[in-house]
């Protein structure tokens, strides 16, 4: 059984940080692995994970599970920064710090090249590599799992 993995730093920049999407074997092997971000410049930080919008998506440990959920079935959606598949990740909403915070999905970075990074959804950077991702869950779905399990990391806080 495989799962997914996001780490990032989280640190105040200027610049968007960026950080990798791991799929992973049941024992830990790297199947493969891909440049990913997740919020917006100048809101990469602890401090922001509660912020609407803006923040990175919350690690496990913020919000008190051990994994999320993904499914393997994307559906289409029009937003512009999305543009195609987007793969939601469950719980949602989320509560933060008291903040609800919902809508979180892995897709395609579709403003990279104007307005990089999210609102809070893990983004892959290059259309190759996400390309990549998107037979990685098709070829998941097809052995029958409707979902996978990722876990949230900010190797600097956990």
């Amino acid at each position: 059984m495989a799962y997914l993995v996001f780490k990032m730093t989280l640190k105040s920049s200027d610049s968007l940080i960026s950080g990798y999407l791991y799929a992973r074997a049941g024992n830990g092997d790297e199947i493969e692995k891909y440049n990913a971000t997740s919020g917006q410049r100048r809101f990469q930080t602890l401090d922001h994970l509660n912020r609407k919008g803006k923040g990175s998506i919350p690690s496990c440990k913020e919000i008190g599970v051990h994994s999320f959920h993904v499914t393997t079935s994307p559906t289409k959606s029009d937003d512009e920064g999305i543009a195609g598949d987007f793969y939601h990740i469950t719980p949602d909403p989320m509560k933060i710090r008291g903040i609800k915070r919902s809508e979180f999905g892995i897709h395609y970075d579709a403003n990279g090249s104007t307005k990089p990074g999210s609102a809070g959804c893990i983004v892959l950077t290059d259309k190759s590599e996400w390309k990549a991702f998107k037979q990685f869950m098709k070829g998941y779905k097809k052995e029958g799992f409707s979902i996978i399990s990722l876990i949230v990391e900010y190797p600097d806080i956990n």
